[in-house]
């Protein structure tokens, strides 16, 4: 059953559910107020016979005749219970059994003829009882007025259902609407491509509003990532079309010529040898973002200074460059894998060593918010319109200038992976001849996650 129809279904039901409480609430209210009020004047109708002489009461029937009305009864009973004076308007009244009482009271009888109200008040004379005054009433008028009701209130109650079931249903067709539109772009991406979107110009932000908005949002993102996937696989094709090509040139070139020639030999062995490195370089590198976004990241924090002191101690002496680092804080703590932390600042270092030849330095902030770290050089930068893809895995910035430093255009993907797993983010400032920064940042609300320290 589609969704309409069960949100106009449970709708439909649930006002019958109300509509009939009401009506039978609203009912017995009536029932209630109505009786009340013919109790109250047949008591006040007795009140007034019998505020004349007790004594005429019981001998003459004139006055009892003079407050009789239709489908009523009025009778005058002894001590005993004995009818002494008799007067009715309808003779099935008569039929009844007289009561009589010490006190007042009153008597709702149902009968198949209808309701029958009876009234008995005591007759009192000098503090002596000296028999009971009954008045009954057939209650045919206010009986037709609760017919009338009830027949009121089930028509009003089934035409609300049939008005419901039209009016839920078209409700629930127009809510749905966006839903609809969703489950025919659903339809028309199998054909169209993921070009297709969801119109949203409604301006009521609803739930199905804010869905149309995400599920939008969602088809960006997967045509994004279908696109970046197409173009991943497209320079991994490239980078491995390359080395495969000059193995397989060189290997044909050491088959026909390499037994003659020591030379071309040592040359193709060499190329060889040259391009299979690469070659298990770069598996290593895709290898290594796979491994990166899928290992966990709930760690206990690290300590940063240290971390950074320690690290780029190395890059000193193994290159003899003078790298700095700058630090406002004793000690900074966040919670990162020390592996991953150190895979980071050497691609910065790698990057910022090869090509540059000035002082790189390195820093390290802490403020309210966020831990940052960049590795700024005084290199030779990256222009302007490059910047906004130098994260992209294999772009290179200069395809010459890569090859002969053996960039694989990685480097600086593998650490945006690093960063956006441990919640960071990273931006790269550079001009062309003043140098390039890179900076990582990372909030500071993930350290109320992080396990603690051992």
């Amino acid at each position: 059953m589609k969704i309409k129809w069960k949100l106009t279904i449970y709708s439909t039901l649930w006002l019958s559910l109300i509509l009939i409480i009401f009506n039978i609430l609203l009912y017995f209210f009536f029932l209630r107020v109505s009786t009340e009020s013919e109790v109250a004047l047949l008591y006040n109708k007795a009140d007034i016979i019998l505020s004349s002489d007790v004594t005429n009461v019981f001998q003459s029937e004139d006055e009892l005749l003079e407050n009789l009305v239709n489908n009523e009864i009025i009778r005058v009973l002894d001590e005993d219970g004995n009818i002494k004076q008799q007067v009715s308007a309808d003779w099935k009244l008569a039929e009844i059994e007289p009561v009589p009482v010490l006190i007042r009271e009153s008597e709702l009888i149902h009968s198949d003829e209808g309701r029958i109200l009876f009234v008995r008040v005591p007759i009192l004379e000098h503090g002596n009882n000296m028999g009971t005054l009954e008045i009954g009433r057939a209650l045919k008028t206010m009986d037709a007025y609760v017919q009338n009701l009830n027949s009121i209130q089930w028509t009003s109650t089934l035409l609300s259902i049939v008005f419901s079931l039209i009016g839920g249903y078209l409700f629930a067709q127009l809510a749905l609407y966006p839903i609809t539109e969703i489950i025919r772009t659903i339809k028309d991406i199998h054909g169209l491509g993921l070009s297709k979107r969801i119109d949203v110009s409604s301006n009521s932000k609803d739930e199905i509003y804010e869905l149309s908005i995400t599920f939008n949002e969602m088809l960006d993102r997967i045509e994004s990532t279908f696109a970046q996937q197409q173009r991943f696989l497209a320079d991994v094709s490239h980078e491995l079309r390359t080395p495969l090509t000059v193995i397989e040139s060189y290997a044909n070139l050491l088959r026909r010529w390499g037994s003659k020639d020591p030379e071309i030999q040592e040359e193709a062995i060499r190329e060889i040898k040259s391009e299979a490195e690469r070659l298990r370089q770069l598996t290593e590198s895709l290898l290594d973002i796979a491994t990166i976004e899928r290992e966990n990241v709930n760690l206990a924090p690290l300590e940063l200074v240290s971390f950074l002191k320690k690290s780029i101690k190395p890059f000193r002496h193994v290159y003899q460059r003078n790298i700095r680092l700058q630090v406002e804080k004793r000690q900074v703590f966040y919670p990162i894998s020390e592996q991953r932390l150190k895979q980071l600042l050497v691609i910065f270092l790698d990057n910022a060593i090869k090509y540059s030849e000035k002082e790189v330095l390195v820093w390290l902030n802490e403020d309210q918010d966020f831990v940052e770290m960049g590795v700024k050089d005084k290199g030779i930068g990256i222009p302007e319109e490059d910047l906004p893809f130098v994260l992209d895995r294999f772009y290179r910035v200069d395809k010459v200038r890569n090859r002969s430093t053996g960039g694989k255009g990685l480097g600086l993907s593998i650490a945006n992976s690093i960063a956006s797993r441990y919640g960071g983010e990273m931006e790269v400032k550079s001009s062309p001849g003043q140098g390039t920064e890179v900076i990582v940042r990372f909030p500071k609300e993930n350290l109320a996650g992080a396990k603690p320290m051992a």
